[in-house]
């Protein structure tokens, strides 16, 4: 009997009555293109909305607890949260007044409308949505960096073309499979497009838009030979030329209009939103004639700019030797910032593992309730897991730290880059206020938390920040390109994970937490597969005691070489 009063309570305040309520459908557009429909509920004077389907044509997440009645919403790396129990709503750590945000009806969670129209959200999210009361439609307008584009097809190259409404930073690399990837930081389209091109140096072009930027993939055809990357500006635009091998190219000599003219094949058909043809720049040798010269590096002798330099699918050849394991007692080379573009390596070559044993120095990680340091754990468990790999002899093995010295997090990403690391381990241990959590979580790298416990977790690993100067830290578009060229390798990161989880559950004590995403800041910056391992929680009695154990430390290390060594065979190294 209390248990039915007790239930009637909760519907009676979490359910609005029907003689109040009203359920209705809403159209959702973005920039104006329809994006479909979209449940809207009206009590007490306001509409709501079904948060989950909102979230979604948003690009975002909601977590729901139907115990607390909290609601978690996400999007952009940014996060708001809400509750049936309260009017206050919390922007990011902005909090601000309003009646009800949250309603639940059926087990699902209801928005308010002025929860997405106020003022505190636009300045959260960079945009506002606008609905429409008579028309019952909701919009969200956005303001797009890209506006136009358009290919052109030449006897040597293919051009894409790019036109921006502001300048914009862009990297690009290149899969072995012929998959050439740029990535444009800040970068906004209307709508993703897919186009057809089949001229024989390209087969398609494909523009998605992800969280922070826009991703162009081009499918290179069986002619293509290299590329070349370039920004022009006045207007601003990005131009990717897809280079004919040298025998497919026109014999050199012939100069004039003419000559330009009848190397152009027109397009089959014209690229949706594009502008119009007449508007290319004329294909010249140094790409450049009919408009400003591109933003190239390095300036030459007589202080002119130097051409761009194009880049060419390099032929299988031996990588230089790899760097020697620093001593023990030495710090790690300074940080410096760069950002170049991903070559595509001999797949032959021997594969670089980069071992990072999180924090150290003035860092010393997690609270502990007894037992050794977080810093010294990760060490010790960094050591044992480079000796097993060393005495296989199948990996060049390097250590982003070897002994107990302090290292940025940027840092550390940016010595995986330069040592141009195949695979990045970062070993960590937990930490929270509740002892009673425990067990093992591996993490691999996205945007998105899959949970609101993952964001607290890289939220925390993410505080070493703090003790950083400036200087150690690279320009934010640079490492938002990163962390895209990053998750090119999500797949892979997954499937690393998977392999070191299921070595951890059969070899360590350690209790199987899952494997999880979030978006750590030494994983965004890696340009490599990647997983960070939150090995046991410091903070719990049991998991301690594990930690410090130097019989358990070799169990996890033995426990992430065969997981390494799985993943190898997946991936047909071995």
């Amino acid at each position: 009997m209390l248990k039915k009063t007790l239930l009637t309570l909760i519907l009676a305040a979490g359910v609005p009555s029907t003689a109040a309520a009203a359920v209705e459908e809403a159209s959702f557009s973005r920039n104006g293109k329809y994006a479909g429909k979209l449940e809207t509920y009206s009590y007490g004077g306001e509409t709501y909305f079904d948060a989950s389907r909102l979230s979604r044509y948003l690009g975002g997440k909601i977590y729901w607890y139907p115990v607390s009645g909290k609601l978690v919403f996400q999007l952009k790396g940014r996060r708001v949260q809400a509750s049936v129990k309260s009017d206050e709503v919390l922007y990011d750590k902005e909090a601000a007044e309003m009646r009800s945000p949250v309603i639940v009806r059926g087990g699902r969670s209801f928005l308010s409308r002025e929860f997405f129209v106020s003022d505190h959200f636009h300045s959260c999210f960079g945009f506002r949505l606008r609905y429409d009361e008579a028309s019952r439609s909701l919009d969200v307008m956005e303001k797009m960096s890209v506006a136009s584009y358009n290919y052109f097809s030449h006897k040597d190259k293919t051009r894409f073309v790019l036109y921006l409404n502001e300048p914009l930073e862009y990297q690009t690399y290149q899969k072995s499979n012929g998959l050439l990837t740029m990535v444009i930081a800040g970068g906004s389209l209307a709508s993703p497009e897919k186009i057809e091109v089949g001229d024989g140096l390209v087969n398609s072009i494909e523009l998605i838009q992800d969280n922070k930027v826009l991703r162009v993939g081009v499918a290179m055809g069986e002619k293509a030979a290299g590329f070349n990357a370039f920004k022009l500006s006045d207007p601003d635009r990005i131009v990717l030329d897809i280079l004919a091998a040298p025998a497919d190219r026109p014999a050199a000599g012939r100069a004039g209009p003419d000559a330009a003219a009848d190397q152009v094949i027109p397009p089959s058909a014209p690229a949706a939103g594009a502008e119009p043809a007449v508007e290319e720049l004329p294909p010249s040798s140094s790409g450049t004639e009919g408009g400003p010269a591109p933003r190239a590096s390095p300036a030459a002798a007589d202080g002119s700019l130097a051409p761009p330099t194009p880049s060419v699918l390099p032929a299988a050849a031996s990588v230089p030797a790899p760097a020697p394991l620093p001593s023990p007692a030495a710090a790690p080379a300074p940080f410096t910032p760069g950002l170049p573009d991903k070559a595509v390596l001999d797949p032959k070559a021997r594969k670089k593992v980069i071992i990072d044993a999180g924090h150290g120095g003035k860092d010393p990680g997690g609270r502990r309730i007894s037992g050794m340091r977080e810093k010294d754990i990760n060490l010790a468990v960094a050591k044992e897991l480079w000796k097993l790999l060393e005495k296989e002899g199948f990996f060049d093995v390097l250590m982003v730290r070897t002994s107990d010295v302090f290292v940025p997090l940027a840092a550390r990403s940016e010595f995986a880059n330069r040592h141009k690391a195949d695979v990045f381990i970062s070993i960590h241990a937990n930490a929270t206020r509740r002892s009673s959590e425990h067990g093992f979580e591996i993490y691999f790298m996205s945007e998105n938390a899959s949970d609101p416990m993952a964001a607290e977790v890289a939220d925390y690993e993410n505080s070493v920040l703090d003790l950083e100067d400036d200087s150690s830290r690279p320009d934010p578009a640079a490492m938002l390109l990163h962390s895209l060229a990053r998750n090119e390798y999500l797949n892979e990161g997954s499937q690393l994970a998977a392999f070191i989880t299921r070595e951890f559950e059969r070899h360590t004590p350690f209790k199987n937490r899952g494997v999880k995403q979030a978006a750590f800041y030494v994983l965004r910056g890696t340009y490599a597969p990647g997983v960070l391992l939150e090995m046991g929680f410091m903070t719990n009695p049991s998991d301690q005691k594990n930690l410090s154990s130097k019989s358990v430390q070799a169990k996890l290390a033995r426990a992430i070489h065969n997981g390494l060594s799985k993943y190898a065979e997946l991936k047909g190294w071995k």
